[in-house]
């Protein structure tokens, strides 16, 4: 009984953190949609689709391992391995952003810097995790929120346009590596990576580069897939509504998988490090998950519409329409997506990659079925089933690795205890 009462305890405090810097951003929202348009919306989505398909995948999952471990010398390894990978992808996005392949745009050469912050921010991130301090972890978003509205608002009343808007996406990560760097988090503290001394550390945990980080990437690539179709197939302010209903929408499902899906992490880790099972704590908390999810996706598709346009204003009542039509699977996402942890966590990373290369190739043949089409309404009808049925097919195999830890994972935990 210990374990779950630590669990709602530590989700508490990450909670409210992470809830404060929710409401900077939703509150901010009908200030925004007042300051820029849905083309300069649709820009700033177009701007972010690459680097947060990229995201996921950006330290190796090495910073997902570095949880795990008792050695904290096999942590700062791990650390190391994670900061040096996302450099490496951000040194390659550079690349490509200036080759003449690429046609993103004057605002893409920004795109490898705000891969390079964003990422290191999400690799420190699991630094407090594994030290247990998930109060830091609200209230590092609340210092990137304000940072990034600040600017954003700042820029907006200047006319500054879609550049104000990646202007405050980029500040906001300065911001928050900044306080991660200030409280101790930094480079020199992390071991020097040697083929020697990281050989056995990295064969120890392979199958996070192998599995969770191709799975990754597969996944914001998944998550992207949308966004490039209707910026392919639909106009630009089609393009803006669906980021603004993303980025409303995505609220709610950002304060569950960070409050709930980094702590159940640590949570989970520990049950099965104790050779226990996870399955009573993920059941009990799906199904809180589960009823908040499913008012809250009602409420959308009732009165989605209206309350956009009450909120942000008439002309952002499709991005209301785009919201009642994805509904379900929202509340799917938002119920589902924050206990994916356990998968990496019980060391079922093949059920993991298993899941993401299914909702990759239903995604996609979704999107390539209806999106030349050019309707938009088509690609969000399908998306919306699809999605549910790979979330309800995540459901179950979080259950099953919940039920059923990977037996070879003692054996790894008994070689990190004597680390």
């Amino acid at each position: 009984m210990v374990i779950p009462t630590r669990f709602w305890k530590s989700v508490a405090v990450v909670l409210v953190g992470t809830g404060f810097a929710q409401i900077i951003l939703v509150a901010a929202t009908p200030v925004l949609s007042r300051l820029f348009d849905d083309v300069q919306i649709g820009m700033l989505t177009a701007f972010l689709v690459l680097p947060n398909a990229l995201l996921p995948a950006i330290g190796g999952k090495f910073e997902v391992a570095m949880v795990l471990p008792r050695s904290e010398r096999t942590a700062r390894i791990l650390m190391g391995f994670a900061v040096q990978i996302c450099l490496l992808i951000s040194v390659l996005l550079l690349i490509w952003t200036l080759s003449p392949i690429d046609s993103g745009g004057r605002f893409a050469i920004y795109e490898p810097l705000y891969l390079f912050l964003a990422g290191n921010v999400l690799i420190l991130q699991y630094g407090l995790n594994r030290s247990d301090q998930f109060a830091r972890l609200g209230h590092i978003k609340i210092v990137i929120a304000a940072a990034t509205i600040s600017m954003m608002l700042l820029a907006g009343w200047l006319g500054a346009g879609t550049g104000g808007l990646i202007a405050g996406s980029l500040v906001g990560q300065m911001v928050g590596l900044a306080m991660l760097l200030r409280w101790g988090l930094r480079p020199r503290g992390i071991v020097p990576i040697t083929f020697r001394s990281a050989r056995a550390t990295l064969r120890r945990y392979r199958e996070f580069p192998t599995f969770n980080a191709s799975s990754g990437l597969v996944s914001g690539l998944t998550l992207a897939l949308p966004v490039l179709a209707i910026e392919r197939w639909c106009s630009d302010a089609e393009l803006g509504q669906f980021g603004m209903m993303v980025r409303v929408t995505a609220a709610p499902a950002a304060l569950a998988m960070v409050a709930i899906g980094q702590v159940n992490l640590r949570v989970v880790s520990r049950l099965s490090q104790d050779g226990g099972s996870a399955l009573r704590h993920v059941l009990r908390t799906s199904g809180v998950l589960w009823l908040i999810a499913i008012p809250g996706a009602v409420v959308a598709a009732i009165w989605g519409p209206a309350l956009f346009a009450f909120v942000l204003g008439e002309d952002w009542r499709e991005a209301g329409r785009f919201a009642a039509i994805l509904a379900p699977a929202i509340a799917a996402r938002f119920a589902v997506a924050p206990l994916s942890t356990t998968l990496g966590a019980t060391r079922h990373n093949r059920l993991g990659m298993t899941w993401r290369l299914t909702a990759f190739v239903a995604t996609a043949t979704a999107v390539l079925t209806v999106g030349p089409q050019g309707d938009v309404g088509m690609i969000l009808s399908t998306l919306a089933i699809t999605e549910l049925g790979v979330y309800l097919l995540l459901l179950g195999f979080v259950l099953y690795a919940a039920a059923r830890p990977d037996s070879g994972s003692s054996r790894h935990r008994r070689v990190d205890a004597t680390a």
